[in-house]
């Protein structure tokens, strides 16, 4: 890893200091009335928020808004717009300089989130290129209530009928807003339109069976064959009409654009040539790290072959999910032992079939309750199945991915300590901006690393194989961002995208299409490795100072601020600024 990078860690990640930051200050008449103002224009801007995006509220666990998708067609869209704009400039009527430390963070974020959003409805646009924006916001919106499960089955079931009938006119908007599409995204389109129309011909209908009602379940087939016959018209558009005059040139986020993004989506502040170089020198290290994990197993094998044998040890094609199970429940129990974390109570989440609209995209996927739920609910760590219609090959490429040590890890990233530790801290947290708006690389980061925590505080004896995965793991990451970080300024092509994953972190192809089509889509969602590194840096730092690695990892969960909300060198404020000293000078 460069030194540049390095050195902008340890400038800018100062964390425990600021963390264990008191919010004191005066009870004078201008810290209080700038804190009702902030603590107003926050809870008004929310409210517009999940209005204007009612699946977000849904997956938050908020239903007044259950049975409308949105932003969908030119006017919601720009009217979002313009309500973002509106909320921008009230924002910046606030007098920082009277707010505590704590809502000087939240001001900061928010400010952030709101730039960025715009940015993203501006230049980046999916929604005005790219078809799968659509049944992104259909599949999510009908996913949510399903999952949901605070509910009883017929409230929901009226909510998904309400938008399913909303589909046909959806998609027929669609044909007229997406005008020139790209052809990465257009093949990208087609399959999760395939992969679409399974969820709602037979997915949806077993996931409604408990319905009682004969005229509500009559009500909602005639919804569904609504859905189904819209997607299959669309399908045929998309072969048709949309690929054959597909754009063939390279989807283009560009540099500036990239860095755009991530000083707002992450707050943080780095160019992109030297976040691309840092992370190329990062996956040099992991990829010696995984030679040497190697030759601990075999130190006269070829590394190929090892990785090969390790993906051979899975458990039967019946047996993933208890497999899944026993994996989550082994963590789980070393995490209490050892007390690393304050972890959630009960079992991290439960294993399901990943729905297959997500397929395309996702290999592994945790549905966690909305963070508003009143009450506790399961959560369900789903997982990719092969499709009925598979060829065998294609069956043991996927199949190959859940091997014993895979398994293992991906109960780690996606459970506790993980992504499910994570969600479950960051519910308890008082700020609605903390709960609301976390960066997707915080997660990742975090998910990435404790795979190497667990190993490095002893988990299984630090396993040779589990070892060598959790290396495999660490370079598929920093692979992942050097790929489509090139992938956006057109040094890598999409099929040399797959191939440079293929190669340099040993994935299956079907594997490493997915991981290329969510690089595509989401930019951002690449940047796990880089957060990764700032937490080791975060942690580095608190245990110079004496704080125990537990209070450390309970700490940044609570808080739930993303490692770069502590730049001091990029608030959009002066008067945001931390006082140095308690940024640890």
């Amino acid at each position: 890893m460069s030194t540049g990078f390095l050195s902008l860690c340890r400038a800018v990640l100062c964390l425990c200091p600021i963390l264990l930051l008191g919010c004191g200050g005066e009870d004078d008449f201008f810290e209080q009335r700038e804190a009702a103002r902030f603590e107003q224009l926050v809870d008004e801007y929310f409210e517009g928020y999940f209005q204007n995006n009612p699946v977000r509220a849904t997956e938050m666990g908020l239903h007044q808004y259950d049975d409308a998708i949105g932003p969908i067609d030119r006017d919601q869209i720009f009217g979002e717009r313009s309500r973002l704009q509106e909320q921008l400039l009230a924002l910046k009527k606030i007098d920082v300089r009277f707010l505590s430390q704590d809502d000087k963070f939240d001001y900061q974020i928010l400010d952030y989130h709101i730039q960025g959003s715009l940015l993203q409805s501006n230049l980046v646009a999916y929604w005005a290129r790219d078809h799968g924006y659509y049944d992104d916001l259909i599949c999510r919106s009908i996913d949510a209530l399903i999952q949901d499960e605070s509910l009883p089955l017929e409230t929901r079931v009226r909510s998904i009928i309400a938008r399913e009938n909303l589909v046909p006119a959806i998609l027929e908007g669609a044909r007229d807003i997406v005008e020139t599409a790209n052809r990465n995204l257009a093949e990208i389109a087609v399959d999760q339109f395939e992969s679409s129309l399974i969820y709602f011909q037979e997915f949806l209908p077993r996931a409604v069976e408990g319905i009682e009602d004969p005229a509500l379940l009559e009500e909602f087939v005639a919804a569904n064959d609504g859905v189904i016959a819209a997607y299959e018209d669309h399908l045929i558009f998309l072969r048709e009409d949309v690929l054959p005059d597909a754009d063939i040139r390279p989807l283009l986020m560009g540099r500036q654009v990239f860095e755009q993004k991530l000083l707002f989506d992450e707050i943080t502040q780095v160019s992109f040539n030297d976040l691309l170089e840092s992370g190329e020198q990062e996956l040099t290290r992991r990829q010696e790290a995984l030679l040497q994990a190697a030759n601990e197993i075999d130190d006269q094998g070829d590394l190929r072959a090892i990785v090969g044998d390790l993906a051979n040890d899975r458990p039967a094609d019946d047996g993933l999910f208890a497999a899944m199970e026993q994996a989550m429940d082994r963590a789980a129990q070393f995490i209490s032992d050892r007390g690393l974390l304050t972890s959630p109570p009960g079992m991290a989440a439960k294993p399901r079939e990943m729905p297959s609209y997500l397929r395309p995209v996702m290999l592994v996927s945790l549905s966690t309750p909305g963070l508003e739920e009143a009450r506790p609910l399961d959560a369900y760590l789903r997982l990719s199945v092969p499709e009925v219609g598979w060829s065998q090959d294609r069956v043991d490429q996927l199949m190959r991915s859940y091997s014993s040590s895979a398994l293992q890890m991906m109960a780690i990233h996606d459970g506790v300590p993980g992504r499910y530790a994570l969600v479950s801290q960051a519910k308890e947290n008082p700020s609605k901006i903390r709960r609301f708006l976390q960066g997707s690389s915080f997660g990742d980061g975090w998910a990435l690393y404790v795979e190497e925590m667990m190993l490095d505080q002893g988990f299984l004896d630090n396993d040779p194989g589990l070892r060598l995965e959790q290396q495999l793991r660490a370079v598929t990451a920093m692979a992942r961002q050097v790929a489509g970080m090139k992938l956006h300024i057109a040094e890598l092509s999409f099929d040399e995208a797959v191939e440079f994953l293929m190669e340099e972190a040993y994935l299956e192809q079907p594997v490493a299409e997915s991981e290329v089509r969510r690089a595509v889509r989401k930019p951002m969602s690449i940047l796990g490795g880089m957060a990764r590194l700032a937490i080791v840096q975060l942690r580095d730092d608190a245990e110079e100072q004496g704080v125990s690695l537990k209070d450390f990892h309970d700490q940044l969960l609570r808080d739930s601020l993303p490692p770069g909300v502590h730049t001091l060198r990029i608030w959009s404020r002066p008067e945001l600024r931390p006082p140095l000293e308690a940024a640890g000078g």
